[in-house]
């Protein structure tokens, strides 16, 4: 709730309340959320379930990020990492849009590796949502 509650502030109709549901009732990741004084400064929508039925988990994968500052991304991005060390799992992927420079360039000085994808979808007449500066939103496709 705070979550979404959050998100509404800065980009209007995004809601991944649904994600956030599922997530939780199938036990296939969980949201990393950095909070401060009782406010959201950001979120991860995180899935550690491996995609193959037989393989066991060897990545976190970052479905939906939120942040209010790339300071608040830099700690979030650490919180979601440390969540992969308490699991034993050594990798964190992040589908990172490059519109979003500073975040982008904070992940490669953080280590981590580019494979160049950009999932991004827009439909003619809904254009993606133009957030407040120095905010990130990061959104994978919908589950």
């Amino acid at each position: 709730m705070k979550c979404r509650d959050r998100l509404q502030r800065s980009a209007p109709g995004y809601d991944f309340t649904r994600e956030h549901v599922l997530t939780e009732e199938l036990h296939i990741g969980d949201t990393s959320v950095l909070e401060e004084h009782g406010t959201v400064r950001g979120f991860a929508l995180w899935h550690a379930a491996p995609l193959a039925e037989t393989r066991g988990s060897d990545e976190i994968r970052v479905l939906k990020l939120f942040a209010d500052s790339v300071e608040s991304f830099e700690r979030l991005v650490a919180s979601v990492e440390a969540a992969a060390a308490k699991l034993r799992i050594r990798r964190v992927a992040v589908r990172c849009q490059t519109q979003h420079p500073a975040s982008y360039r904070l992940l490669i000085q953080r280590g981590y590796r580019v494979r160049w994808t950009d999932l991004r979808m827009t439909l003619e007449g809904y254009p993606e949502a133009m957030l407040p500066a120095g905010e990130v939103l990061y959104s994978n496709w919908e589950i």
